[in-house]
């Protein structure tokens, strides 16, 4: 069961997606012009798939937590394994 979380997350994965293809539609840039250039490639793929990544990783962290109501060896992996994939792309070199 999906509560309003899980929604508000899955809305936020959709609107990323369809931002990283305007974008590309927009400026018709080619796939592999993309990945030729590496600061190009972290703003637009890298970074935003990782990203995604992390939060359906952690979607299925919070949806074991709820059925469960217990921290299990699984809920565990499934949280720090989200907390990797956000700490992996986020982008230190801003701050």
């Amino acid at each position: 069961m999906l509560n309003l979380t899980v929604l508000i997350i899955l809305v936020q994965i959709l609107i990323g997606f369809m931002l990283i293809f305007f974008h590309l539609y927009k400026n018709k840039i080619g796939i592999f012009e993309i990945f030729k250039q590496k600061k190009i490639r972290f703003k637009l793929i890298e970074h935003p798939i990782t990203m995604i990544v992390g939060f359906l990783i952690f979607i299925l962290f919070y949806q074991k937590l709820y059925q469960n109501h217990q921290i299990t060896h699984t809920v565990l992996f499934l949280f720090f394994l989200s907390v990797l994939f956000f700490l992996i792309r986020f982008p230190f070199n801003l701050i």
